[in-house]
């Protein structure tokens, strides 16, 4: 992953087309103050180099991108990462904050990225931005990384450490890890525990991405 100076409000660049990430990092640079923390042909990489999420904006191509990718997801915005999709009109349901036509034009795409900005600076008022869905904070697990978040993600749903490991495309050893950090530093004993955990975080809050359990 290409790393870029970053300001207080950054923002991640993910596509599989090398010249639609130059032209954004251009756009962006041109359009709006945020600042390019870094631009990447792989999700996956993000989950290794954003250490907060404070004042962080994900913005996905979804062009091409495997299933593996996609479900990577869900532990990115987790971790409070606000995450816009940018999709074909024929491309499924995205697990994203923000769903944009990958055709949009570049005034509506400059206006949006500009209440991101206001939204998700930490001195600034928050905005009503339209079609956003509600941002998943999860309050509870604050220490968690993303992938450690997309972990914890599927050990709710009751999926065994094999099927995390080939949903996450990592060794079943990274997951053993994970599953060791995740129940450490949310003080559970069980994987049932951090299923519980999770369910009643998503009651509280009234999310419409509750666990299935």
């Amino acid at each position: 992953m290409r790393e870029i100076k970053s300001g207080r409000v950054e923002i991640y660049l993910v596509s599989l087309d090398k010249l639609l990430l130059e032209l954004l990092e251009f756009f962006i640079a041109s359009e709006t103050t945020l600042k390019v923390a870094g631009s990447s042909s792989n999700l996956g990489s993000l989950l290794d180099s954003v250490d907060s999420p404070r004042g962080k904006i994900l913005l996905l191509d979804c062009l091409g991108f495997s299933p593996a990718d996609k479900r990577l997801l869900p532990g990115l915005m987790a971790f409070g990462i606000f995450t816009v999709a940018l999709a074909t009109s024929t491309e499924e349901k995205i697990d994203a904050n923000l769903m944009l036509p990958r055709e949009l034009d570049k005034d509506r795409l400059a206006k949006t990225l500009r209440q991101l900005e206001s939204e998700r600076n930490p001195a600034g008022a928050s905005s009503n931005l339209p079609n956003q869905v509600n941002e998943v904070r999860m309050g509870y697990a604050s220490g968690l990384t993303p992938r450690e978040e997309s972990v914890a993600h599927f050990i709710s749903q009751g999926y065994s450490n094999r099927k995390i490991c080939q949903l996450l495309n990592i060794h079943e050893q990274s997951v053993k890890n994970a599953v060791s950090v995740v129940l450490r530093k949310l003080n559970c004993d069980s994987r049932v525990q951090v299923a519980l955990l999770l369910r009643q975080h998503f009651q509280a809050s009234g999310s419409k991405t509750s666990p299935n359990l």
